[in-house]
């Protein structure tokens, strides 16, 4: 009799320890991310199928089992590139990622098409250049400089204006972000159809179901946290999801270091001198100084071109030359020169200045299309 009672208490036990996790602790996961977290975190060994019959009997669905109900092969899927870095499909999802009672936020993720390896997931406020060129910065520190991008037409890839007659539609491919990537030798690819970027929107359905469930179960509720929680998130999920490419040589290509790494991803303004060569910027105003911290006269209307570096040094490119930009001063002459030379030192000294072969200085940057079709150094041409 006794035999008989223990065996079932087990069975018992066993049955309302699953159904008291998942109803609390692990509320809106679905059956296989909790069989995965019973293993890993609660160190029961469940299989998905136990947990599945357990839940069933209890008359409980995974959160995403209407989402099965989806037409097979509506959208066939196209053949994977065979060489890792070789296409990396990227895009950005708005979503209420940390709960129904939060502001919605916006993930910037890329995916490599050959491994199904998600290379970064980058959280803002908004869809943005400034969330992009984080996510970038992710794959160049991490991986290298891929062949191309594949993205849709959104405005930070395609800018569209109505042509003069009024119309067509007029494209103009030249970007901040297309400018960074030309910069870099990689390739950006844009399409209307979200079928054919189908990697990046699997993964944007998985991460709904997945992450919004870890969110709420690490108390993740903030941006910050958000961006501080996905590396070790991705890490976890490339281990169980992502596969080898067929071609075993990748097509990463070396990304610049730091600092130069910091001005290829820079942003870039257009701005006109007013009557005192100075020029309103983000806010401020600023002149342009020489080696020697002396004010670079410019007349006014003349437009200059400002690159906001991603770590925020500012350089000014004026007549085929490159200057740093100090705030600008109300007072002229020597005392102009010593108010420089001063703002100079409180800020460490003169901003970093890229090195003869950098972009800026060249204004056309092909080393990296010379190093994947010759082999060529990065000093040629």
């Amino acid at each position: 009799m006794v035999k008989d009672i223990f065996p079932k208490m087990v069975k018992n036990i066993f049955t309302l320890s699953i159904l008291g996790l998942y109803t609390g602790k692990y509320d809106g996961f679905n059956i296989s991310h909790f069989a995965e977290f019973l293993r890993e975190r609660e160190g029961i060994d469940a299989s998905y199928h136990q947990v599945y019959r357990i839940l069933s009997d209890a008359g409980i669905a995974s959160p995403n089992a209407q989402r099965r109900k989806r037409r097979d092969n509506a959208h066939p899927s196209r053949a994977r590139r065979p060489k890792e870095g070789e296409l990396v499909q990227i895009d950005a999802s708005e979503e209420r990622w940390f709960g129904g009672s939060f502001p919605k936020a916006t993930a910037h993720g890329a995916i490599d098409d050959a491994t199904g390896k998600v290379l970064s997931v980058y959280f803002e406020r908004r869809e943005t250049l400034s969330g992009y060129l984080h996510m970038f910065k992710d794959i160049l520190e991490g991986y290298g400089i891929p062949e191309a991008f594949y993205g849709d037409n959104r405005t930070v890839f395609t800018f569209r204006r109505m042509s003069v007659d009024g119309l067509s539609v007029e494209y103009d491919a030249d970007t901040q972000f297309r400018r960074v990537c030309r910069q870099l030798g990689c390739e950006v690819i844009t399409t209307s159809v979200s079928q054919a970027k189908g990697r990046i929107e699997r993964l944007w359905r998985t991460l709904q179901d997945r992450l919004i469930a870890e969110f709420r179960l690490n108390g993740v509720t903030t941006i910050e946290a958000a961006n501080a929680f996905m590396p070790g998130f991705i890490k976890r999920y490339n281990e169980r999801f992502s596969i080898a490419a067929r071609d075993s040589e990748a097509a990463w290509v070396e990304p610049p270091k730091e600092p130069d790494l910091s001005f290829y991803l820079s942003t870039q303004y257009i701005r006109k001198a007013d009557s005192g060569s100075s020029f309103s910027l983000l806010g401020k105003r600023y002149q342009l100084v020489t080696d020697g911290l002396q004010k670079v006269g410019v007349t006014k209307g003349v437009p200059v071109d400002f690159y906001v570096s991603f770590s925020g040094t500012i350089t000014a490119v004026f007549l085929g030359r490159l200057y740093s930009v100090l705030e600008a001063v109300e007072v002229t002459g020597k005392e102009a020169d010593e108010a420089y030379r001063e703002q100079a030192k409180k800020k460490g000294g003169m901003p970093y200045k890229p090195g003869p072969n950098h972009p800026w200085k060249r204004f056309v940057s092909n080393y990296v299309y010379k190093r994947r079709k010759t082999g060529g150094s990065d000093d040629e041409g």
